[in-house]
């Protein structure tokens, strides 16, 4: 098949006021959309043996696909961040997002992934011939073969070790004047299938940008030394082929847990704030953690893998409020987290995870406008370990 193509993008900017917190902030907000067109034409040859196209309108509507995107971004206008460089920034954000997700989208059209027979394999690896040039570390394949009923997937590998292909081409034998041209087959991790996969089956792309998201249940440590159920919101981007790295992460997870005795918050707030010692303080309260960082995933037996990784801890306990002002303890730390997970299947992971959180705790007040006042002071430790299970899909 033949592809024509259009594009059409455009993008707006416009100056918004949004609230945060307790104030009114004005941000710059762009969007980015954007219109790809794909008509796609079978081609045959005349009796003079001249092309001749026709739309395939078997593909998608009458022949064409469209895919369509909208993308929004925006950043706060200050005095050092004003309106022309916040609407740079936020442009920025949006375009870099919009090419991420409508490259993703291109990926959906089959004719458009990757694919190629596997010429052996070996152990807990299959090996088939495409090019560093194609393809990006740890991109995943799905590996089907043809049945009578039709396609079938027998088992799921990551791209491991890329070198040229099998086949010198007109372009590497012109890359070859500038480096050394490496002729091998492409080296996969296989994790799930085993034994079903077979050389002549075939590698086929799943279309991918590299995100897991998901969430989770934790046993979740608090503030005084006690331990509530926590709900967890996670991603993770595996930014590692990047940078030449297989399997490297960066995370983020948000959670809330709540907190049924807070007599030892209390305690520590007024410690810090002593004139604010008759304020009403909530016995109970809702608590925000936040885990940021970076983990390293090794698949140890097929669909078996071992997370390690390090980060920052953030909490945040609300303990009331008086006249528009907000009570709270926040605690500032590192951790450090090892988990244990199974491919479920080629776009699912489950993992149970164990870390270890250290912070810093101080007392804080926030006045109406939702800017925090002087600290309150040291408020002592706020560790201890936290416990997660864990499910993430693959986009």
């Amino acid at each position: 098949p033949v592809y024509e193509y259009t594009v059409a993008i455009n993008h707006v900017c416009e100056r918004k006021s949004v609230k945060k917190k307790k104030k009114t902030i004005s941000v710059a907000e762009c969007t980015v959309a954007s219109e790809l067109k794909l008509w796609r034409y079978l081609v045959e040859l005349t009796e003079t043996g001249a092309p001749q196209f026709y739309l395939d309108t078997k593909f998608k509507t009458e022949g064409l696909h469209t895919i369509t995107d909208s993308t929004t971004s925006s950043s706060e206008i200050t005095s050092d961040n004003p309106f022309a460089a916040a609407s740079l920034s936020a442009l920025s954000s949006a375009t870099t997002v919009a090419a991420l997700m409508v490259k993703r989208k291109i990926r959906d059209v089959r004719d458009f992934q990757l694919h190629a027979p596997i010429v052996a394999k070996k152990s807990q690896t299959a090996l088939f011939c495409l090019g560093q040039d194609t393809v990006q570390l740890d991109t995943p394949f799905n590996v089907v073969v043809n049945t009578a009923k039709g396609e079938r997937i027998v088992g799921f590998v990551k791209a491991r070790e890329i070198y040229d292909g099998c086949v010198e081409t007109p372009r590497l034998t012109e890359e070859s004047k500038k480096r050394k041209i490496n002729l091998r087959p492409l080296v996969s991790e296989i994790i799930i299938g085993g034994s079903r996969i077979k050389p002549a089956m075939t590698a086929w792309e799943l279309p991918s940008i590299g995100l897991n998201v998901g969430g989770g249940i934790a046993l979740a440590p608090q503030f005084g030394g006690t331990y509530g159920a926590g709900f967890d919101v996670l991603g993770e981007y595996n930014f590692g082929p990047h940078i030449g790295v297989s399997e490297l992460h960066a995370f983020v997870r948000g959670r809330l847990t709540f907190v049924t005795d807070t007599k030892e918050m209390q305690s520590a707030f007024v410690d810090g704030y002593p004139r604010l010692g008759g304020a009403e303080l909530n016995d109970s309260a809702l608590a925000m953690q936040v885990d940021l960082g970076v983990l390293k995933r090794f698949y140890v037996a097929g669909p078996l893998f071992v997370d390690a990784g390090v980060g920052l801890a953030y909490s945040y306990y609300k303990l009331g409020e008086m006249n528009d002002y907000e009570f709270g303890l926040y605690s500032i730390g590192g951790m450090g987290l090892g988990g244990l997970g199974w491919q479920i299947a080629p776009r699912w992971l489950c993992r149970v995870v164990a870390a270890y959180r250290i912070q810093t705790a101080s007392p804080s007040v926030t006045d109406p406008e939702g800017e925090a006042l002087d600290s309150g002071g040291d408020a002592g430790m706020d560790n201890g370990f936290l416990g997660t299970i864990d499910l993430l899909y693959t986009f």
